[in-house]
């Protein structure tokens, strides 16, 4: 785990900056937009959540927040009593040859729905997307947060197409790190939370 300033921190130094009071907004942006493709590429623990999700006439909002990379992962059901009904996926073009008592759904990827055959009260737990961070002391729950900062620099030396090799070794140390962070990510999910590398930061510092 680490601030977002410790990020920032990492950052600036992954770029060849002082410290993270040489970061400005762009910088803070390159590494929100790192937070959010690392979270797209591993469906994190940290970014688990739960919603209620009433269906009316068929359909409802997703959370604001879902996270589309990850539809695949996600456990749909409902209870009736103290009786647990699991929710099936199905495909869109499928969707609509179940009837009231099928216990199916599908998502609606154009109008970012939930759908099921009857209205009822669905519990959706989906990965979410990072808010963008604004708060220098918002704790970061990935699990290898310099992987973020790596990433981060790799763009950022792309993206002003003057140092390729610099480029190239951010985003290959960045890569080793974010196997790292899946295999841990893994583990957190066999331990049902626990971190297992006891909540610190592990890989490559400089």
């Amino acid at each position: 785990m680490a601030t977002f300033l410790q990020l920032e921190d990492y950052f600036a130094r992954f770029t060849g900056e002082s410290g993270a009071t040489a970061i400005d907004s762009s910088g803070a942006d390159l590494l929100n937009d790192a937070n959010k493709e690392l979270a797209a590429r591993i469906p994190l623990e940290c970014n688990k959540k739960t919603a209620t999700c009433t269906i009316s006439s068929g359909s409802v909002d997703l959370p604001a927040d879902f996270d589309f990379a990850h539809t695949d992962k996600i456990q749909v059901y409902t209870y009736t009593s103290t009786t647990k009904y699991e929710y099936n996926p199905v495909t869109m073009d499928e969707f609509s040859s179940y009837d009231t008592s099928d216990y199916v759904y599908a998502i609606d990827y154009e109008n970012k729905h939930i759908k099921a055959p009857s209205d009822v009260a669905l519990t959706v737990v989906y990965y979410a997307v990072p808010a963008t961070i604004t708060d220098t002391a918002t704790i970061i729950l990935f699990p290898i947060p310099q992987a973020i900062a790596r990433l981060a620099a790799g763009n950022f030396f792309q993206s002003i197409d003057e140092d390729p090799d610099q480029a190239k070794v951010n985003f290959q140390i960045a890569d080793a790190l974010i196997a790292q962070a899946e295999l841990l990510n893994k583990k957190a999910k066999t331990y049902k939370g626990i971190r297992p590398y006891g909540g610190k930061s592990i890989g490559f510092n400089s």
